[in-house]
């Protein structure tokens, strides 16, 4: 609620009391209830503040206590005016009393219809405003929710759409696989290698895709790219790999690890003598590493950078993991290397 409507509430609740009670007692004057009033916003406001801020994050003992400090100090204030410790005879001189006509029941009667009123309604704009929220967050999370499936029924349209050269150069594969097959078993081969990683790519792109796949299956598809790039010449690949742990029990984005190797194939050098490429695949209690490092071709072979497959990697791996993985990459002592680090629960 908005300052203006309570000012104006606490105005409207000044004049029905004074109303209220001119009733009983025509001696009542408007100055005297105007100064009750800043009593009874003692106790409904803190009231609403320890509730909200105290009782709403279960912190329930610091709730009670604070709860139990307003109460007592409100008990106290009452007691003051009544005994006119406080002086205020002028305004309250119809109420107060001696020591001797003190009565405790009539006292406690009026403190409990005084605190009664107001707690209830703090209680009730507490449940009010946590419903209140609840039901934005709701609104909210439905509304995030519609515009979510908006866009996916967008994306999926565009991405069937452009499935269509994909989808006909799988079927073109399929079909010079089969009528080569009783003709050149190597070519066939190579063809069928192709077939199965266009269809992986396709798959993977899918708007209803799994986001994560079994990092063993990332690995074999990884080994096909690179025996089809093996096929297409004729010295073989200085090439090595080292894979340890569970491979079948992590998980990890469709094309990560093609990405890198496609990287490995461009910009590295796969036939230098010296220094073979370094594919080391960890998985550990807890995370697992993906270490790459590659030689760097003395002469340029003519294939140029994008700078953007390894940006998009890391987008969406921090898409998947959010920040529970690291990717570092740059020129290192052997060429150039690219680690992967990544947590596993």
């Amino acid at each position: 609620m908005k300052p203006r409507a309570h000012i104006l509430f606490w105005i409207g609740y000044t004049i029905y009391f004074y109303l209220l009670n001119k009733l009983g007692n025509p001696k009542l004057s408007i100055m005297t209830v105007v100064l009750s009033i800043p009593l009874f916003m003692l106790i409904f406001y803190a009231l609403s503040h320890i509730l909200k801020r105290y009782f709403a994050c279960k912190k329930y003992v610091l709730a009670f206590f604070l709860i139990v400090v307003v109460y007592g100090t409100t008990a106290g204030v009452l007691y003051a005016i009544t005994c006119n410790w406080l002086g205020m005879s002028l305004l309250y001189g119809e109420y107060l009393m001696y020591r001797d006509d003190f009565d405790i029941r009539k006292f406690l009667q009026t403190y409990l219809v005084l605190i009664g009123h107001f707690s209830f309604l703090a209680i009730l704009g507490y449940q009010y405003n946590r419903r209140l929220m609840a039901a934005k967050d709701t609104v909210g999370h439905l509304q995030a929710l519609l515009k979510e499936q908006t866009l996916r029924k967008s994306l999926a349209y565009n991405n069937l759409s452009q499935q269509v050269p994909p989808h006909l150069l799988v079927n073109v594969f399929q079909s010079w696989s089969m009528q080569l097959r009783n003709r050149d078993l190597n070519l066939t081969q190579q063809i069928d290698e192709m077939y199965a990683l266009i269809h992986f790519f396709m798959l993977s792109c899918s708007p209803g895709a799994p986001r994560t796949i079994l990092l063993s299956k990332e690995v074999e598809m990884c080994k096909r790219y690179l025996r089809i790039q093996q096929d297409l010449h004729l010295h073989p690949f200085n090439l090595s790999w080292d894979l340890q742990g569970n491979l079948d029990a992590v998980l990890i984005p469709p094309t990560s690890l093609i990405t890198l190797c496609m990287n490995i194939h461009k910009h590295g050098d796969l036939f230098d003598e010296h220094h073979a490429v370094q594919i080391q695949i960890h998985v550990h209690k807890g995370y697992y590493l993906i270490d790459i490092e590659n030689p760097i071709p003395r002469l340029h072979l003519g294939y140029l950078g994008h700078g953007v497959g390894l940006k998009n990697l890391q987008e969406r791996l921090a898409f998947v993991f959010g920040s529970d993985f690291s990717l570092e990459y740059g020129p290192s002592n052997k060429g150039y290397r690219v680690h992967l680090k990544v947590g596993i629960d």
